[in-house]
């Protein structure tokens, strides 16, 4: 159970970033 949280968080994660680096991408592309 412990295993598979940690995985959901590292996924989630890892969605947080690629969200973060699309935000940033299209911001820097409106600049």
């Amino acid at each position: 159970m412990k295993e598979v949280y940690v995985i959901t968080r590292k996924r989630v994660h890892i969605e947080c970033l690629q969200k973060m680096m699309w935000a940033t991408k299209k911001t820097k592309g409106y600049n």
